[in-house]
């Protein structure tokens, strides 16, 4: 007895076209479909790979038509991609686009020489990147690696972030960058980080994160760090230690802070919060509070043991500045900090 196998068609509709060329593709029959069926490339009738009801479960399968007017079925999901090139010498990849789109934010202003390819760089991170990696760039010039970092995400929904090293090298007077008023190289840098930042959020209308943030290594006075290891604390002195870290940009509050907060983990996007005593301001961020200026009084001590101690204030560390506060405040705060009445344990970092 001869038993005859019904092979399943797969219906192609021509005039659905999908990404990248492809087509809709169905299990039953419908006007104006093109029959399908399962044949290796010498024309021999062979089956299809999955089955009729695995095929109904997965969605991802389409219709290619291939050069000789034969149609084959693919996983849509699968991207089509190509191999990086080993040389790069197309129009986008050249310093010339750089410039000019330099010159574009700056309003014509020609403020750097040969910066590199903002859509250069964007490919590199297209090709060796993950959507949440952070970048690196020391010597970072334009900031053309920020521009493409902020672009790329805007385009692919990525959260990549950046960080950028760029030494305050002075600019020439005769430049252009100097007239249009930019004294150092880290300047226009800044700069374009605000004016791309601007540019690609008016163009792409996307939700990612354009701020940044600005840390700054600075030179302290010369006899600074003399004064600071000839410190004694039980000799009254009317020198200001933290002022000594004031820069143009920060307070020396400021400066000490970003700097403990990095040092104990926090990072250095750490926003701390102003913490009144009784006339004093101490620092809080999470677990830790943070005694820098001078001006802490007993009050205030007593004060930061009894919310301490009735749970208004739960912290498990003290980091205080030593050179701001006078030993008999040091010493009152270590004994009542000992003595805590719900048993809590607080730790007293003395730093210098």
């Amino acid at each position: 007895m001869l038993s005859i196998k019904i092979i399943d068609l797969i219906y192609i509709n021509p005039q659905s076209e999908l990404d990248n060329g492809l087509l809709k593709i169905s299990l039953t029959p419908f006007n104006g479909a093109i029959e399908l069926f399962p044949k290796k490339s010498q024309g021999i009738s062979t089956v299809w790979r999955w089955g009729k009801e695995k095929s109904l479960e997965n969605i991802n399968i389409a219709a290619k038509k291939m050069i000789d007017g034969g149609y084959m079925i693919v996983e849509k999901y699968r991207k089509n991609e190509t191999m990086a090139r080993s040389v790069w010498n197309g129009k986008e990849d050249n310093s010339e686009k750089g410039t000019l789109l330099v010159k574009e934010l700056f309003n014509g202003n020609k403020v750097f020489d040969f910066p590199k390819s903002n859509d250069m760089i964007k490919k590199i991170f297209e090709i060796g990147s993950c959507p949440n990696d952070i970048i690196l760039d020391f010597f970072s010039g334009s900031a053309t690696t920020a521009h493409a970092v902020m672009k790329l995400n805007a385009e692919d929904g990525g959260n990549r972030k950046y960080i950028l090293v760029q030494l305050p090298e002075e600019i020439e007077e005769s430049k252009p960058a100097f007239k249009a008023g930019y004294k150092t190289i880290d300047e226009i840098g800044r700069e374009r980080i605000r004016l791309a930042a601007k540019k690609i959020k008016e163009e792409t209308n996307a939700n990612i994160d354009y701020g940044f943030k600005v840390v700054k290594l600075e030179n302290v006075q010369e006899d600074t760090l003399d004064r600071l290891e000839s410190f004694d604390p039980n000799v009254l002195v009317s020198d200001d230690y933290v002022n000594d870290f004031a820069n143009e940009d920060s307070s020396g509050l400021e400066t000490i802070l970003t700097t403990w907060l990095n040092q104990d983990g926090y990072g250095l996007h750490a926003k701390w919060e102003d913490f009144k005593l009784v006339n004093y301001i101490a620092h809080r961020y999470s677990n830790s509070l943070y005694i820098i200026n001078e001006g802490i009084e007993s009050s205030d001590i007593s004060r930061l043991i009894e919310m301490i101690e009735n749970n208004e204030l739960n912290i498990s560390r003290i980091v205080i500045y030593t050179y701001s506060l006078p030993f008999t405040i040091i010493n009152e705060l270590k004994t009542n900090i000992k003595n805590l009445r719900n048993n809590k344990t607080v730790d007293i970092i003395e730093r210098y």
